[in-house]
């Protein structure tokens, strides 16, 4: 989920959270933080965009069902004997489906 966050905030935010939380809370006797504390920090420190990628990721079980059937391509070339060398983008038509299934997790 860190990685997932990582390329929606970018690394350095992300790491500059992780070290802030750590200095706040490293080192301490109780009362220990939990994951509340840790996803309240990444509110925080993010934009108004992305609280529901934040909920999304901790506070939800989010599962993908995605399909891809009666997928064509044409327009291709050999180049030697092992590689392909696909040609403009146009010629590759994906029929994707996706569903996209929420779990909410009750406190």
């Amino acid at each position: 989920m860190l990685y997932a966050l990582k390329d929606y905030l970018g690394a350095d935010t992300v790491n500059r959270i992780l070290s802030e939380f750590i200095d706040e809370w490293g080192f301490q006797g109780p009362p220990y933080p939990t994951t509340r504390d840790l996803i309240t920090k990444f509110r925080d420190n993010a934009d108004p965009q992305f609280q529901s990628v934040i909920t999304d990721l901790f506070e939800k079980i989010i599962i993908f069902d995605l399909r891809s059937e009666d997928n064509t391509f044409r327009g291709y070339q050999m180049v030697g004997s092992k590689s392909l060398s696909i040609q403009p983008r146009q010629n590759l038509k994906p029929m994707v489906e996706g569903r996209k299934f929420k779990w909410i997790w009750m406190h």
